[in-house]
């Protein structure tokens, strides 16, 4: 890859793909190598390896390293890294790395030694070499041996013959004298591996390369070269200058351009093995190196010759010669015309280069003489459409005529500020071809353009009706236009041909200072309504009778002359019902007036058009006084339908200033006469209204009706519902107090809810003349002063009684009655109400249902006459000489108070009992305690067994309990 350009090179035995691996990691680890971004290593040759760095500082640390140990599955592999493609391996000889000492027997000694393979190869070629070799190592007494296969080297020496004492020293001398043999070997011979492609390439192709001592070897793919350092050396540097050169020199196209002609020609001329290449802003020379070197020079002196001129021209301009390829036509022209060629190039500024000043300053000449900006401004009607649409077309037909072949002209239109009626033409291009299009366009505009001239308007109300103005004047629109608007002023825009607007400019202004104008006010809204729907025929023949125009005006509030006067205020009107108010009629129809402008060609056909006008609108009109009487008995519903009818019909009321307290209604015969029914259908209506409340009323004291609510209780029906039934109206059905409506079954005293679909009872009670019946009870006749009502057990009330019986009794419920005593019940709520009054601040009556045992001997004298407390004591007096209550029906189920029957049953009542204030109870107490000392006369209501959570309570008034219901049990 291009981007890895910095290679080294190293010396080891075929590693496998997982040992290169692990090598190539190691060099791409800065902290173990020194090294960063690298390519996986590859073979150079039989026995060296390259790897390429991508950056040169990573390469170079890598080279500051003197050994690179990498541990492998097999053992360490040491490493010497060089730049060369010919690492030694004799500099630093040792036995891990290039020998082995060993002792076959006490007289040999042996030593190998691995070489680059290509050295072996050419010790086997070169017979001078060998030679050389072995008189070298026979000289110490040695001789050598070569293994290709091996790759190596063997050398055998015979102890004898070498120096020293001893054993060892002696063989010690015997190897560093073998080292100097190789080390001076490897010195004395080069391997040049060539791996570039081109060297390979002359070298594989050039047979006199190859020598007595210079050979060649392509074993590895690729040639190596060996020979003696310095003959290597020579013929590589041969065959590097035979290599052709590149150099890439930066260039500005347009300086090239001017000498791009002559340059080639010198190329051709001088070094013609040299060929030139183009580059993205470079010139790229490929030759024989002193050609190429020659060939640079030559376009830097010519380069410097270059003058440059920067012309400023328009921007426009400068974009017309890009787009429209005037670059290449101009520099072909030059090129023929002038005596040195001068290069274009467009920018911010137009650029010429060339050699030559004179060159420069005719180009320049030429191309501004040639080239043309011109503005034409539009103004008015031109300046808009349809004009504006107009010019375009004439335009831009010309302009594609001209661009026929090539672009020639072009045409643009700038539009000016918002709201403005001008409009810039903008030409381009070659002068001939602007000049044309200009002369088009000036003799449209003074030939065919239109013109637009804004008259202001003597009063606004022209402008909602100018066209009927022309029509009235009798002016023809032929090919003029007529635009009125309020803004920036009330005036109008004639539009046309330019002396068609001039004469009728001077006709309108003259016939619009003539107009008369005068407004008619009449009161209310209504006469608009009217003129708009069935007047309108009327008002449009006043209009072509009179030559007038009339306009309606919304309606305005404050006081106008009217149609209907008033009379002088003499005294303030009576006060009216307190349910209504009348002020909302007469506040609100007398805020607006109906107002008409006329306009006409003199002041009498104004004033005759508005005397017919106020005439055929009075025609339709009548008056109606409304008297007080008639006033007093509305509803404030009466008065609001009242006030929509007046303002529905437009009719116009007052208060009548005589001081009567009447009203004054005027408008419409129609609506007039609606608003006087209205009142007398509404007084006939509050009249039944009346009579039927005053009915509801006696009959809802004498007939009570009840509906059983979703909670089992009993609930009175309102008035309205409670009439209904008893008359029996009730095939619209009827609504609770709760809003709800129910249809009504009278045969089953039934009623159901329409949508749910929910049924439940109705019950009629008839009150006493001096007792209301309770809710819960049934009807008692006239006369029936007591009666024992058996309750249902699937009723809620009974429920609700034995659920609070069976509360603290197991026992079996046999019979519940309901005792309806009118006398005691009456003397019973006549305590309730005094006990009420006295502690209103203190609770109340406290009324609680308590229970009472009882035989059947007292029982009947108890549902007749009520709890008597003078038989206190039969049972027990512990808190008082009074008749005692049970918060609990367990304690008054004893046999002791509720004593059984012959058949075992028991009886109980379930009492509402009075308990209000109470205190603490004693053995010998008639009556409760006072309160306290200072006031003896106020006492207690009641007394119990214990203040805190009482389980008992003692009454000493006998009306201050009732028997409400009696249970059977067993």
């Amino acid at each position: 890859m291009d981007e890895y350009q910095y290679p080294l090179f190293f010396a080891a035995r075929d590693l496998t793909d997982r040992e290169r691996g692990k090598v190539t990691r190691h060099f791409q680890k800065r902290k173990d190598s020194g090294g960063g971004e690298c390519l996986t290593i590859a073979k150079a040759g039989a026995k060296t390896y390259k790897v390429c760095f991508k950056e040169k500082e990573d390469q170079e640390r890598v080279l500051q390293r003197k050994f690179h140990t990498i541990p492998l599955p097999d053992g360490d592999l040491r490493l010497t890294v060089s730049r060369t493609d010919s690492p030694q391996m004799f500099d630093q000889p040792s036995t891990s790395q290039s020998q082995t000492f060993t002792k076959p027997n006490a007289k040999t000694l042996k030593k190998i030694f691995k070489p680059d393979n290509f050295l072996l190869f050419y010790l086997r070629d070169n017979l001078k070499a060998n030679k050389l070799l072995q008189k070298q190592l026979s000289a110490i007494g040695c001789t050598a041996e070569f293994d290709l296969d091996e790759e190596w080297a063997v050398v055998w020496g015979d102890m004898d013959k070498g120096s020293g004492s001893a054993f060892v020293s002696a063989a010690e001398n015997w190897e560093l004298q073998v080292d100097r043999v190789f080390i001076s070997l490897t010195e004395r011979y080069l391997c040049y591996h060539v791996v570039e492609p081109k060297q390979a390439k002359i070298l594989m192709q050039d047979l006199t390369f190859v020598t007595d001592d210079i050979k060649v070897y392509t074993e590895s793919g690729y040639p190596v070269v060996v020979g003696e350092n310095d003959a290597v050396k020579d013929r590589i540097a041969i065959l590097e200058k035979s290599l052709p050169t590149q150099k890439e020199l930066p260039i500005a196209e347009r300086q090239f351009k001017v000498v791009e002609e002559e340059f080639s020609r010198e190329i051709c001329t001088h070094c013609p093995e040299v060929k030139i290449h183009r580059g993205n802003a470079t010139i790229i020379l490929e030759g024989p190196d002193k050609e190429v070197k020659s060939g640079a020079t030559k376009l830097d002196e010519l380069i410097r010759k270059v003058k440059e001129k920067r012309v400023k021209l328009p921007t426009a301009i400068l974009t017309f010669i890009t787009s429209s390829g005037a670059i290449s036509k101009y520099q072909a022209r030059f090129q023929q015309s002038l005596r040195n060629p001068v290069s274009i190039e467009v920018g911010s500024v137009l650029v010429l280069s060339s050699v030559s000043t004179d060159a420069l300053d005719d180009a320049e000449a030429t191309i501004k003489k040639e080239l043309r900006l011109d503005n034409v401004q539009l103004q008015g009607a031109a300046a808009v459409p349809p004009d504006l649409d107009r010019v375009k077309e004439i335009l831009m037909k010309a302009k594609n005529e001209a661009n026929f072949r090539e672009l020639r002209v072009d045409v643009s239109f700038i539009p000016g500020p918002s709201g403005a009626a001008i409009c810039k033409v903008q030409l381009l291009g070659y002068s001939q071809n602007v000049n044309k299009l200009k002369e088009l366009l000036h003799n449209y505009q003074m030939n065919q353009i239109w013109t637009q001239e804004r008259l202001s308007l003597p009063h606004p109300e022209l402008v909602d009706c100018f066209h009927d103005v022309l029509k009235m004047i009798g002016m023809k629109q032929n090919k003029l236009t007529f635009g009125a608007s309020h803004f920036p002023y009330p005036s109008v825009v004639v539009s046309g041909p330019r002396c068609l607007v001039k004469d009728v400019q001077t006709q309108l202004n003259a016939t619009l200072a003539s107009l008369t104008k005068d407004t008619l006010v009449l009161d209310g809204p209504a006469a608009q309504r009217y003129f708009q729907a069935e007047g309108k025929m009327s008002k449009e023949l006043v209009e072509s009778s009179c030559q007038v125009i009339i306009r309606e005006q919304q309606g305005v509030s404050g006081t106008t002359s009217s149609l209907v006067t008033t009379t002088k205020q003499q005294q303030q009107p009576p006060s009216l019902s307190a349910r209504t108010d009348l002020s909302i009629l007469h506040s609100t129809s007398t805020s607006q007036k109906s107002i008409f402008i006329f306009l006409g060609l003199s002041r009498q056909d104004v004033d005759d058009a508005m005397t017919k006008l106020k005439f055929a609108y009075q025609s339709q009109c009548s008056t109606q006084t409304l008297r007080h009487e008639e006033l007093v008995g509305l509803t404030q519903d009466d008065v609001e339908d009242l006030r929509q009818l007046v303002e529905s019909h437009g009719l116009n009321i007052q208060r009548d200033q005589s001081g009567l307290g009447s009203l004054t209604v005027s408008g419409f015969k129609d609506g007039v006469n609606q608003v006087t029914k209205k009142i007398n259908d509404s007084l006939q209506e509050n009249l039944r209204r009346e009579v039927r409340a005053r009915e509801e009323e006696e009959l809802f004291s004498r007939v009570v009706w009840c509906i059983l609510g979703i909670n089992g209780k009993w609930e009175r029906l309102p008035k309205t519902a409670n009439y209904k039934l008893e008359n029996n109206d009730i095939a619209g059905g009827i609504v609770d107090a709760q809003g709800t409506k129910w249809s009504v079954d009278a045969q089953r005293s039934a009623a159901s809810r329409r949508i749910s679909g929910q049924t439940t009872k109705l019950k009629r009670l008839v009150n006493h003349a001096d007792f209301t019946l309770p809710l819960e009870w049934d009807n008692m006749v006239t006369g029936e002063a007591f009666k024992a009502v058996v309750l249902q057990p699937s009723s809620a009330e009974y429920k609700s009684v034995k659920e609070g019986f069976k509360r603290t009794v197991s026992k079996t419920v046999m019979k519940i009655e309901r005792l309806q005593n009118v006398h005691l019940r009456r003397a019973y709520e006549a305590q309730k109400k005094h006990i009420s009054d006295n502690r209103r601040q203190e609770g109340g009556a406290g009324e609680k249902f308590l229970y009472h045992g009882t035989t059947q001997e007292n029982c009947d004298s108890i549902m007749k006459t009520g709890f008597n407390r003078r038989f206190a004591g039969q049972n027990a007096t512990s808190y008082g000489r009074g008749t005692y209550f049970a918060v609990n029906a367990n304690y008054s189920a004893q046999a002791l108070y509720s004593k059984p029957a012959a058949d075992g049953s028991q009886l109980m009542f379930v009492a509402r009992v009075l308990t209000g204030i109470y205190t603490q109870g004693s053995r010998d107490m008639k009556v409760p305690p006072p309160r306290s000392n200072s006031q003896p006369h106020d006492r207690c209501d009641s007394v119990v067994d214990r203040i805190e959570n009482p389980s008992m309570y003692v009454v000493f008034h006998d009306n201050q309990a009732y028997p409400d219901y009696l249970i059977t049990f067993k």
